[in-house]
């Protein structure tokens, strides 16, 4: 749910303005040290009580922003989707132990992390089902638009600072989806919808459009695309049917 960018915003923020509770103040040292700092605190502690199987095995500044152009980039943290997706839960505690409690903006990251992780618990709950329930639906449906509100006015706050201020808050084509996923959730599973639903598919068809290109223009490969698709679709369904 728009994870990518609301990870690598928060890994930003911890990494330029934020200061730990109780320890020395992030921001003396340099991004790439601070982001060490807090990554280091996620897995000797949070990941250390809160075991998880898809975790990253490091983060570096590079996988969310251009290090030697950081303040021209909106940040996205690079990665498998269900790295990301459990990643949620982990920062959420590292950005409660460094947020300021009075600080509307900060309080506001900390919802949109929040609704974030109630989201993809709903979703882990209701795998198997075609609808969710009305009560959870409903929750869903207002958790999903609590995000995006969080989102869109730290987004309105941060571009309204000027030119030397950090690019933050991208508001992305995702977050409109997520509000029409979240209308539907009593209808159809938003499990159907979700954006990288598609990502191994993606990877197949790579595969197969390289293997229609050799020799062939590019309407006659599109042509050979769609014919090994359907071919491959053919055999794909015959079998599943034979087994019924």
């Amino acid at each position: 749910m728009c994870t990518s960018v609301l990870v690598g915003i928060t890994f930003t923020l911890l990494c330029q303005s934020c200061k730990l509770r109780n320890e020395r103040s992030l921001h003396t040292g340099t991004p790439e040290a601070n982001l060490e700092l807090v990554w280091d605190r996620i897995v000797r502690i949070y990941y250390k009580e809160n075991p998880c199987s898809d975790k990253y095995q490091n983060i570096t500044l590079s996988m969310i922003c251009d290090p030697q152009n950081h303040r021209k980039t909106f940040p996205r943290l690079k990665g498998k989707a269900a790295e990301v997706k459990h990643l949620i839960p982990a920062l959420l505690w590292a950005w409660r132990h460094a947020m300021t409690t009075t600080n509307d903006q900060h309080r506001q990251v900390e919802l949109a992390l929040q609704c974030s992780a109630f989201l993809d618990n709903v979703l882990d709950e209701h795998k198997d089902s075609d609808i969710l329930p009305p009560t959870d639906a409903e929750k869903f449906k207002q958790a999903g638009f609590a995000l995006n509100a969080a989102m869109n006015s730290l987004s309105t706050y941060y571009s309204r600072l000027g030119v030397d201020s950090l690019y933050l808050f991208n508001i992305v084509p995702k977050n409109h989806h997520l509000c029409h996923i979240c209308l539907s959730a009593s209808y159809l599973n938003p499990r159907s919808g979700l954006c990288y639903m598609g990502e191994d598919m993606m990877h197949q068809m790579r595969r197969l459009s390289a293997g229609c290109v050799r020799g062939n223009n590019t309407r006659n490969a599109e042509k050979k695309l769609v014919v090994w698709y359907s071919h491959g679709l053919s055999r794909l369904l015959g079998d599943n049917f034979g087994n019924l």
